[in-house]
């Protein structure tokens, strides 16, 4: 089976593919993710089995079309604009057989909007070498532009010193309705949906969300 795996990064879902005797060829667009999936499926790579290609999932143009395809982790979201989401979806749909399936799992942002437009969480832990670490994520939503801002708070201290850093991130709502939506402009079918990878109903409440698509 040929298999095409979006947003590869640094490699953690491919070995389990190779591993099944998949034909494996990952697109990844960070250059320094590419290259640790590079050292880390060195094997796989010399052997064959394994193709790995620097680009962007909303526009690679490969010549050839697979048998199935996979996503996972928040990529659709970090693809903050619906119309990039779209040629995204069109790019895949171009690369893959009549027949074949598109399996998508994010995050369900129901999960997170259950808790209303802003929300902030705090977690502290103690590192080996004695300093505390506390992290703080303050999400704030737009349910206009159906965008998540994520500001990610760091202070590492110890007796001598303190640290502080930010890091500010700006993310797309991709929901259920825009996939079905995104999947019929685009050639495919919603063969299945659901809340969790024991395949139970999608609801609100669910910490996933798990799409399979069929390319008609």
């Amino acid at each position: 089976m040929e298999v095409l795996e979006l947003a590869s990064g640094s490699g953690r879902f491919s070995i389990n593919l190779l591993e099944k005797g998949a034909q494996v060829t990952g697109i990844e667009i960070d250059a320094g993710m590419l290259n640790q999936a590079r050292v880390k499926l060195s094997d796989w790579l010399k052997k064959g089995q394994l193709e790995l290609i620097h680009g962007d999932i909303r526009r690679f143009e490969l010549k050839r079309q697979f048998d199935f395809a996979f996503l996972s982790g928040e990529v659709l979201g970090e693809i903050s604009e619906v119309e990039d989401r779209y040629r995204a979806f069109q790019c895949i749909s171009t690369h893959l057989k009549p027949g074949a399936r598109l399996l998508i799992i994010t995050d369900n942002p129901g999960y997170y909007l259950q808790g209303g437009y802003r929300r902030t969480i705090t977690r502290s832990r103690q590192l080996p070498d004695g300093n505390l670490v506390k992290m703080t994520e303050d999400r704030s939503y737009d349910p206009i532009g159906m965008y998540q801002m994520t500001i990610l708070q760091y202070l590492v201290s110890s007796k001598e010193s303190c640290f502080h850093f930010s890091h500010p991130r700006k993310t797309g709502i991709v929901l259920p309705n825009e996939i079905r939506l995104q999947a019929h402009l685009t050639g495919f079918r919603l063969v299945a949906e659901y809340g969790n990878y024991q395949r139970d109903e999608l609801l609100p409440s669910s910490p996933r969300a798990i799409y399979i698509l069929e390319k008609s």
